[in-house]
């Protein structure tokens, strides 16, 4: 299966993809990734700093090996900035569709638009396909949206709590 590829200049770096490598010290990235992203929710959360710590290695833990048992043949790519991980994109080509499983950066590089440099360009293989790219997103996710929406995904249905998307190519 193909990789995604990526390396475009920008006024913040290079940005990149490259497959995920595994091991413990890309393993220890893919965390920090994931809890920071969970940091505002854990925030409200009235169990002790301990606890919380748990709950994220088992959500963690459970998120990957779901996606391990429902997506076979996924892709996992690590997003870098000057070859430094500042996110991931799983995603996995289908017989009808692109779809993209997970789609992170760590907070500190959102909004700065690099998730559209990224996801745009990660569109050239469902166009290039002859596809359309497909996602599940949760509906309070309002800053996924605005970034979704720029790129021209549309609703095609909801799944409380989430939504489904899709993107096609323009003629």
């Amino acid at each position: 299966m193909a990789r995604l590829e990526l390396k475009i200049h920008t006024t913040y770096g290079v940005i990149g993809i490259r497959s995920a490598a595994g091991g413990p010290s890309e393993e220890a990235f893919l965390y920090l990734l994931f809890a920071s992203n969970r940091a505002p929710e854990m925030v409200l959360m009235p169990i002790s700093a301990r606890d919380k710590e748990f709950l994220l290695q088992v959500q963690f833990r459970s998120m990957n090996e779901t996606y391990r048992q429902s997506f076979p043949s996924a892709r996992y790519d690590i997003i870098e900035l000057d070859r430094w991980p500042i996110g991931r994109i799983v995603s996995e080509v289908r017989t009808d569709c692109v779809y993209y499983i997970d789609f992170a950066l760590l907070p500190q590089v959102q909004g700065l638009g690099i998730g559209s440099i990224v996801l745009e360009a990660a569109l050239d293989e469902p166009r290039q396909l002859g596809l359309p790219a497909r996602l599940r997103m949760f509906m309070h996710n309002f800053a996924a949206q605005r970034l979704y929406n720029t790129l021209d995904f549309t609703a095609v249905a909801e799944d409380p709590p989430q939504i489904v998307l899709e993107w096609r190519a323009r003629p």
